[in-house]
């Protein structure tokens, strides 16, 4: 459902124009605290933020053109993908 959404939404900017161009792709990290077990799965350790030093680690690919951003898909970065080790 969410992924019919999401094409239904670049659809909609492709027909507004919004990328005619070559547009950059790019993936980032987000961190989101989480204040229960630190072996819970899923769950990154990093530095002491926002009361707790461990985080759900979530990526997320984004599409650029002209100042102008589309989140195209966002996934829960399992701790072994998760690289950096840190939170925020």
């Amino acid at each position: 459902m969410l992924t019919e959404a999401n094409d239904e939404a670049l659809r909609r900017l492709k027909a507004m124009g919004v990328f005619r161009r070559r547009a950059i792709a790019a993936v980032d990290y987000t961190y989101q605290p989480y204040y229960g077990d630190p072996n819970a799965p899923m769950v990154v350790g990093g530095r002491y933020q926002l009361g707790s030093p461990w985080f759900y680690a979530h990526a997320g690919l984004r599409l650029v053109e002209a100042g102008r951003r589309a989140t195209v898909h966002v996934k829960q970065a399992p701790p072994r993908l998760h690289t950096q080790g840190r939170g925020g």
